[in-house]
């Protein structure tokens, strides 16, 4: 038998008959009709492949959806919902819709909020970047952050029903109801000046202080006792912020910088305020320190802003945000370079450094912190199996008496035999064939 002959004859030997078959529909690889693997948008079952619910991009049966399709979601209803409107790209989780990127202007779990309500129009992914804009307040859910209308005429608030800044021509005044206490704003008569009006009988002056209204001026010897202005003790200490019993002893707080029942001795130097009972245990410190005695400096990156403290006193935690592209609870870890800057709020997410407008190219990873241009593809080692197949068929078709010449031939001559192949492979196997043959003549 001619050597290339014999070499035709042992190759359709050894490869079984299943390897000229087509696969069926959705079959990535099969075995005879046999599917072994399927293509993306089906699933294996008794040796098949069918199709997953349309709005399923993977599934492991018609009602089990693993992937929903662009632009879907819902995984527990065969992704039957669309992604919000404002979602950019309309790309959300394939859980609970949550989008990854919002378009411009929008922010929040689906981007259902407008960034118009933020200070000086801001935000980021979930929240305004500083706060909400004059005449709103910032209202905060388990997973939602969102700026909510004051009481009418105010111009800053804590929330609903408590406004500590009033629009000109108004001023404070509180009330009750059904056991709850409002402070809300009226308006001063005849366009007087509102900065002394107060509803605090024989109060001067009034403004809100923790949420409550309280007098800040009360008349000449007389202090404010939480509800109104009354005669001071005569002993007792004009660092007393309330008033005194008839002991002289401090019924409330001290003024900033004393401590003591009597308000009368100083606070460790560090501290703005310190407990009553301890000097030297701060409250809250002069400058932009924590810890209780005031010794540790917070982070530089930690957002300042005017008349509120900067970092918690007990582990530096940053109150007011991060600084440009800087996240963790201290504001000491930096955005990722591989994440995209829109110039207008930070490139990650605070609490997670995740990138938030996406990466920048030749980067990947929520983080962005992937480098693709340097990443190395790890090529597994040849099956040895096919090594010996391909020496057998070697070995069984060569004559002896043309060894040598046949061994020069096969240097030019790659044979590739893969038991699961497919029909590709045969017809590359079958042009390979015949080139030897035409060699051989």
């Amino acid at each position: 038998m001619a050597p290339g002959l014999s070499m035709v004859v042992l190759l359709f030997a050894l490869l079984p008959d299943t390897v000229l078959t087509e696969c069926p529909a959705g079959c990535a690889t099969c075995s005879s009709s046999t599917c072994m693997s399927c293509e993306s948008s089906y699933y294996l079952s008794g040796g098949g492949c069918f199709q997953c619910h349309e709005n399923c991009n993977s599934c492991n049966g018609t009602n089990d959806c693993t992937s929903c399709r662009a632009n879907k979601y819902n995984l527990a209803s065969k992704c039957t919902l669309n992604c919000a409107d404002n979602c950019l790209n309309s790309e959300c989780a394939d859980d609970k819709g949550s989008c990854y990127q919002c378009t411009q202007g929008w922010y929040g779990q689906k981007c259902q909020h407008n960034c118009s309500f933020c200070a000086n129009g801001l935000c980021d992914l979930r929240a305004c970047t500083s706060g909400c804009t004059d005449g709103y307040f910032e209202y905060n859910t388990v997973s939602d952050s969102l700026c909510l209308k004051c009481p009418r005429d105010c111009k800053h608030c804590y929330n609903g029903t408590t406004c500590h800044v009033c629009n000109d021509n108004f001023y404070l005044y509180q009330f009750h109801s059904n056991g709850n206490s409002f402070v809300q704003c009226a308006m001063c008569s005849n366009n007087a000046d509102c900065s002394k009006y107060c509803l605090i009988e024989n109060c001067n002056q009034c403004q809100i202080q923790n949420g409550a209204l309280v007098c800040t001026d009360c008349p000449a010897g007389q202090l404010f006792n939480g509800n109104t202005c009354v005669q001071n003790s005569k002993n007792c200490s004009e660092k007393c912020s309330t008033y005194c019993d008839d002991d002289d002893m401090c019924s409330g707080s001290c003024n900033d910088g004393w401590t003591g029942n009597t308000c009368t001795d100083q606070c460790e130097s560090t501290c703005l305020t310190c407990e009553k009972t301890n000097g030297k245990s701060c409250q809250q410190c002069i400058g932009d320190y924590y810890t209780t005695n005031c010794s540790v400096a917070c982070n530089p990156l930690c957002t300042k802003l005017h008349s509120k403290q900067t970092c918690r006193l007990d582990d530096g935690y940053c109150l007011n945000g991060c600084e440009y592209n800087s996240w963790g609870p201290a504001c000491d870890q930096s955005c990722s370079y591989g994440c995209i800057d829109n110039g207008l709020s930070s490139m990650c997410e605070r609490s997670s450094g995740i990138c938030k407008h996406g990466c920048k190219d030749g980067y990947s990873g929520e983080k962005c912190d992937t480098n693709d241009t340097t990443s190395k593809t790890t090529f597994k080692p040849e099956d040895t199996s096919q090594s010996n197949i391909t020496d057998s068929i070697t070995e069984t078709t060569l004559e002896p008496t043309e060894k040598s010449e046949s061994q020069k031939d096969n240097k030019d001559i790659i044979i590739i035999v893969s038991a699961a192949g497919g029909g590709v492979l045969v017809l590359i196997l079958i042009i390979v064939i015949v080139v030897c043959l035409a060699k051989g003549r």
